[in-house]
């Protein structure tokens, strides 16, 4: 299959990110992965859903610049950036904040999606529908004792805001926040301390490969794509 699309996803080794780069991959897009793991392991289980694999800290904000360089010499454009990265921590208001992790986890969720694209505007301009997908969460919306990771997921909407409005009228960068409720990954397995709403059993939990599928939906269709928030939240049932 001919792979018509370039697309970076951070955060590709496991997880949500692995599903994506899974997908998109069987779809004969070409794929290029950021990830820590990548350090540890390069043949790792997963990674041959990614063509090209860079080990990456996105909070280490300088090399994100040499990185971003890596991948210009290595691809003529971009199409897709999937800002899919991210650190979690739980903290009630009060308690004591370690700084070095708020910075670390400042920097994965918002700063470098911001470098990265900021390094890579050149290449992705290149394409004829460029796109970035910042993979938010609706605890942006706000959710109890994790005050950090609702205020950077909110910094990706507003970001992709930002993209919209400066290449509106003059530019053809279009942005879409994926806003998915609980996914059965990772630290979204937590749902027991991050429900809201006080319910019988868990939270529901949305599919990592519903989610991915949504992803290739709007790849596919991004030219004719006008949703700037998908929100993807299953209603919760038996509300106490």
């Amino acid at each position: 299959m001919k792979k018509d699309k370039t697309i970076i996803i951070t955060g590709s080794a496991s997880g949500l990110g692995n599903n994506i780069s899974k997908l998109l991959k069987q779809n004969g897009y070409f794929i290029i992965g950021l990830d820590q793991k990548y350090f540890e392991d390069q043949e790792g289980p997963g990674n041959e859903y990614v063509d090209y694999r860079i080990p990456c800290d996105l909070s280490d904000l300088e090399s994100i610049v040499n990185i971003a360089q890596e991948i210009v010499d290595k691809v003529n454009s971009i199409d897709v950036i999937i800002n899919n990265a991210c650190g979690f921590f739980l903290r009630r208001l009060g308690e004591e904040l370690n700084l070095q992790e708020l910075e670390k986890n400042t920097n994965i969720n918002f700063n470098a999606p911001l470098i990265l694209l900021n390094e890579l505007k050149k290449s992705i301009e290149k394409s004829p529908s460029p796109l970035v997908i910042n993979i938010s969460s609706v605890s942006a919306y706000g959710s109890p004792f994790s005050s950090h990771y609702c205020m950077s997921k909110g910094a990706l909407l507003s970001l992709t805001k930002a993209i919209n409005e400066e290449f509106r009228i003059h530019g053809n960068i279009r942005a879409v926040s994926l806003v998915p409720g609980t996914i059965g990954a990772g630290h979204s397995l937590r749902e027991s301390v991050l429900a809201i709403t006080p319910i019988e059993g868990k939270d529901p939990i949305i599919d990592q490969i519903f989610v991915s599928k949504k992803i290739l939906d709007i790849i596919k269709n991004c030219e004719n794509y006008y949703e700037e928030e998908v929100i993807i939240k299953p209603h919760k049932k038996n509300i106490l």
